[in-house]
C-alpha cells in the first residue's frame, strides 16, 4: 500500500495483511502490483512475443455492498522501483485506462475490474533492476478528496482465482 495524503509512506506487503490490499480515496492508499516472473517467458522457445496481456482485479466479495459501493473505476499508473509515479497507463489511442468495473449482481465473487496492459507488459519483458517498472492501482485523482470509495482486493494466496495477469504468448522455435 502507498502513501497517505499527508505525505507519509508506509508499505504493507499483502503477505502480512491476510493476502489483501487496499485502495482508498480519502487516504490516497493504492496497491502496487509487481510482475516478478515475467522474464521467465523468455525461456520458452527460441523466440516469443506477448500478443495480449490483461490485468484482472477481483475485489474481496465481503468488502462491498449496496451501502458500501465499489469505486466506479480505478486508475492505473506506472511507477519505478521506489514507487515514484512515472505515467498513467493509457490505451493504444492514448486514453487513460480506468479499469471500469464489471459487476456480477448474482455472484459478487465474479465482480472485477479489467485492464488491457499489453503495451506495458511488452515494454517490461526482458527488463530488470533499475529499468523494471511496477503498476499502481488507485482512485482517480479527481475523486481523491471527494469520495470515500474503497476497494479491497485479494492476491493469489487469498483466493486462487483472485487478482491475476492473463497473458497470451506466442512461442517460435527454430528448426
Amino acid at each position: 500500500l502507498g502513501p497517505s495524503n499527508k505525505g507519509l509512506k508506509e508499505e504493507v506487503d499483502t503477505r502480512s495483511s491476510d493476502n489483501m490490499g487496499l485502495v482508498q480515496a480519502m487516504t490516497a492508499s493504492y496497491v502496487r502490483i509487481e510482475f516478478p516472473y515475467l522474464n521467465e517467458l523468455l525461456q520458452l522457445g527460441d523466440f516469443g512475443a506477448i500478443t495480449e496481456a490483461a490485468l484482472v482485479v477481483y475485489p474481496v466479495p465481503e468488502s462491498f455492498s449496496d451501502t458500501i459501493p465499489l469505486p466506479t473505476n480505478l486508475s492505473l499508473f506506472i511507477s519505478d522501483k521506489n514507487d515514484a509515479l512515472l505515467a498513467q497507463v493509457t490505451s493504444a489511442m492514448g486514453a487513460p485506462l480506468t479499469g471500469n468495473i464489471n459487476r456480477n449482481y448474482s455472484d459478487k465473487s465474479k465482480t472485477y475490474y479489467s485492464y488491457d496492459i499489453s503495451s506495458f507488459v511488452n515494454g517490461q519483458l526482458g527488463k530488470s533492476g533499475l529499468y523494471k517498472q511496477n503498476l499502481q492501482i488507485s482512485t482517480p485523482k479527481d475523486s481523491l478528496s471527494t469520495s470515500f470509495n474503497t476497494m479491497i482486493l485479494g492476491n493469489q494466496k487469498y483466493r486462487s482465482d483472485a487478482t491475476r495477469l492473463i497473458i497470451k504468448y506466442l512461442i517460435y522455435e527454430n528448426h
